[in-house]
């Protein structure tokens, strides 16, 4: 009987540790996701940047080279 209170210590003790690694990973992802460089709209030299750009035409991005997609056959 010692050896199953054993084995659901140490399952309580990995479930801790993988909620805790978690909470922290997605604390950092979140910390990062929210500076002001991401999703900021380009403005001066880098949007002229943008706008002179040969694979930018119609308000986006175009590839040079046609692509097929993954559910083209």
């Amino acid at each position: 009987m010692g050896s199953t209170v054993n084995r659901r210590s140490g399952w309580r003790r990995a479930g801790v540790a993988a909620v805790l690694a978690l909470i922290i990973a997605r604390a950092a992802a979140t910390s990062i996701l929210l500076l002001p460089s991401f999703g900021a709209l380009p403005s001066g030299q880098r949007l002229q940047c943008i706008l002179s750009s040969a694979c930018f035409r119609e308000g986006e991005f175009r590839n040079v080279e046609p692509t097929k997609l993954f559910t083209e056959q």
